[in-house]
């Protein structure tokens, strides 16, 4: 049998073969950890930094309508727009959307309804459908 196969790993590798291999798994670990970690730091320190500021009008996109009914994520869209025109930061809202599916109303015209019925004024609702 040959002499390499009854040796422990350790003497035959050698005795720099241990710390030859943490090295190697130490760079790799630094080379590409260290780059992700910054990276993300700067992500999650963007993502905590309040970026909003005043503009000319509120864009909501349209999403298909359900029974002519807006679905949760169009709502959540319509809600979060109304939020922002109390808070100020916009003196209009646009909604776009058109007909779509077995649809009888434009996603806009939907929209306009729920804005509404969250206290948005009327005069401030642009809709912008394509029938």
């Amino acid at each position: 049998m040959p002499r390499h196969v009854q040796d422990t790993w350790s003497s035959y590798l050698g005795p720099g073969a241990l710390a030859s291999f943490g090295i190697a798994a130490g760079t790799a670990v630094l080379g590409l950890g260290l780059p992700v970690l910054y990276r993300l730091g700067q992500v999650i320190g963007a993502a905590r930094r309040d970026g909003r500021r005043n503009v000319d009008c509120i864009l909501v996109l349209g999403r298909a309508l359900r029974r002519d009914q807006p679905t949760e994520v169009f709502r959540a869209r319509l809600e979060r727009a109304a939020r922002l025109y109390r808070e100020g930061l916009a003196p209009r809202i646009l909604l776009a959307g058109g007909l779509t599916g077995d649809a009888t109303r434009t996603e806009a015209e939907a929209g306009r309804e729920v804005l509404v019925a969250s206290g948005v004024p009327s005069a401030a609702i642009r809709p912008s459908s394509i029938r």
